[in-house]
């Protein structure tokens, strides 16, 4: 059975606020209209470089002309976030999750690891907060063009 907790397409994702790389608390979810949200769980991997390199190069608008603004979340603490950013060489917005608080609100904790740890995704949140489109992130790593080709097809 799936889990009945896990955030769906259709559904309203949860508010919360954490840490950005700098410190300061925020929310990743652009609420105030006119845009979408890509909302990214990824870990401090090679796997997790990879993809937020992907997302660095931008994503296309909505078929109705939203901007996609990126937000990745990573779990950890804002002085290991600074690292992995000057290793990724990267300006997408980072959000620190290093008690896995985002991570439980949105399932996505792996449990089976040893460290702290996410399962890879990427959710589509529209401007009203809800949940538009979800993509698993396997081993493989991000699949950058069914995601493009998704968003550039939400209405």
């Amino acid at each position: 059975m799936d889990n009945i907790n896990v955030i769906r397409i259709g559904f309203s994702s949860p508010e919360f606020r954490i840490p950005e790389i700098d410190g300061e608390i925020d929310n990743p979810i652009d609420r105030s209209g006119g845009k979408f949200t890509c909302l990214v769980f990824i870990n401090t991997d090679d796997q997790g470089l990879a993809v937020i390199k992907d997302l660095d190069t931008g994503l296309p608008k909505t078929s109705t002309g939203f901007q996609v603004i990126t937000s990745v979340i990573i779990p950890v603490k804002v002085k290991q976030a600074k690292a992995f950013r000057d290793r990724a060489d990267i300006g997408i917005r980072l959000f620190c999750d290093s008690d896995l608080r985002a991570g439980k609100l949105f399932s996505v904790v792996d449990s089976a690891k040893s460290r702290l740890s996410y399962h890879p995704i990427a959710f589509i949140i529209g401007e009203d907060g809800s949940v538009r489109y979800r993509l698993a992130i396997g081993p493989e790593g991000l699949d950058t063009q069914l995601l493009r080709d998704t968003i550039s097809k939400l209405a």
